[in-house]
């Protein structure tokens, strides 16, 4: 009868051990997810992944349970096509935190990363780009590639 008794009391001894160490384990994981949004500053880099587009929205895994958002029209190209699916790894930056929910964005100076892809793309394989001319500037020309307002040297200008 002893034994029984001393049994039950180390099975009691190691539950209360195993609860204590859940709760302050718990503790600690509930500190850790509100520091998140102090971790993120504004305009802080994040590379992350896509785990779910909404009509208007697009969520992106920010880590340790806690999810970034992205208008949705920052993926649409000029034809209306949506240009990520889940899964999809992207970079974004910290904005703010409205009604609860970290807003992020992809815009670079005000340009969606999909308009921009198109000029690197012809920077980097040294392609030619079909530009409108809007004005001319000193030196040479303002044009718009793509939507994006950049400028051409009159030295690099080929009118056809």
């Amino acid at each position: 009868m002893p034994e029984e008794i001393i049994k039950e009391s180390l099975v009691h001894t190691c539950d209360v051990e195993n609860v204590a160490e859940h709760e302050e384990n718990f503790a600690t994981l509930l500190e850790k997810s509100r520091d998140i949004s102090g971790k993120l500053e504004i305009g802080q880099k994040v590379r992350s992944k896509i785990i779910s587009i909404s009509d208007d929205l697009v969520y992106i895994d920010l880590g340790s349970k806690s999810e970034g958002v992205i208008n949705l029209s920052e993926f649409v190209d000029n034809n209306g096509n949506l240009v990520v699916k889940e899964g999809d790894e992207i970079e974004a930056s910290f904005v703010s935190v409205k009604n609860g929910m970290k807003k992020m964005t992809t815009l670079i100076h005000g340009y969606s990363p999909t308009h921009l892809y198109d000029i690197r793309n012809a920077y980097e394989t040294g392609r030619a780009i079909k530009c409108d001319i809007k004005r001319e500037v000193k030196g040479g020309f303002e044009i718009s590639a793509g939507g994006v307002r950049c400028f051409c040297p009159f030295s690099q200008n080929i009118l056809l």
